[in-house]
């Protein structure tokens, strides 16, 4: 069904994510859906005109989830030979997980002839917004996730390149609970452990310019290199860690509180950086 041409809605006036929109034409009357993330009062403003001066025109109106925001009952009519258009200005308070959509429809039994431009743009009210939202993360990142991207520095946001153009990817909040020493082979090993095994500094890694390499003798559990003595709290936790080594060659990375049953498991290395990682629930 040719009815209209909604081109894009403009989110301005937004310091954080608090928007998502997205284009929903399988419907009988096509609509343009923002969900809202963030409560507040918003704005809405825009002109909805005719492209051309051919067909019937068309009726739109704005509703929050299932309510009718715009115009106050039925259908607001945009006359095919109407170029200038319906100026619209429509303020509202909305509540995160809101949806407001845009919609248009047929004003007659042929819509062939229908083409419509709807260009609205959402603001906040700035004095709704956290005003003090701001990006941090204590390490370097890199574009793509890899060495291969664009190192990053500290409290610089990662854009990826996502379905519309640029993308903001949101980071997960994570706090590493081991120490420097541990985390990172940069200054030394005095915070590593080790049982019938070397362990030994040496240049490259995944980030910066060291990494551990572990000789382990072929002695099963009894063979490792890590960290002793963490202090956890109940809960669950995520182990991580970068490795590389000869292709096909297995590593065992497991996580044991005071003599209990091992968490982890058994994983194939690769000539490059991997992140091989696992959960683990401390009880």
């Amino acid at each position: 069904m040719n009815v209209t041409q909604v081109h894009r809605v403009t989110l301005k006036n937004l310091g954080l994510p608090v928007i998502q929109a997205s284009r929903d034409s399988s419907e009988l009357c096509p609509s343009t859906n923002c969900r809202i993330f963030h409560s507040g009062t918003i704005s809405i403003s825009g002109v909805c005109k005719s492209a051309t001066n051919t067909g019937d025109g068309v009726n739109i109106k704005i509703l929050k989830n299932t309510d009718q925001v715009w115009p106050a009952a039925d259908w607001q009519y945009v006359a095919a030979d109407d170029t200038t258009g319906i100026n619209i200005e429509q303020s509202m308070t909305v509540n995160a997980e809101d949806n407001i959509r845009f919609v248009v429809n047929q004003k007659g039994v042929d819509p062939s002839g229908d083409k419509t431009t709807w260009d609205p743009a959402i603001s906040y009210d700035n004095n709704n917004l956290p005003s003090t939202t701001t990006f941090t993360r204590s390490s370097t990142a890199y574009q793509n996730g890899t060495q291969n991207g664009t190192e990053l520095e500290p409290n610089t946001p990662l854009y990826e390149t996502g379905k519309f153009g640029q993308a903001l990817r949101i980071e997960k909040g994570t706090t590493n609970l081991l120490t420097a020493n541990q985390s990172s082979a940069e200054t030394d090993l005095t915070d590593w452990s080790k049982q019938n095994s070397t362990i030994s500094k040496v240049s490259g890694g995944w980030i910066g310019a060291s990494s551990v390499k572990c000789d382990l003798t072929p002695s099963g559990w009894n063979s490792w290199a890590g960290f002793t003595g963490l202090q956890l709290e109940p809960g669950m936790y995520t182990f991580s860690v970068y490795a590389k080594g000869t292709t096909g060659k297995k590593i065992d990375l497991f996580f044991q509180k005071d003599g209990s049953e091992a968490t982890g498991g058994s994983y194939t290395l690769a000539s490059t950086w991997q992140r091989y990682s696992f959960p683990c629930n401390v009880s």
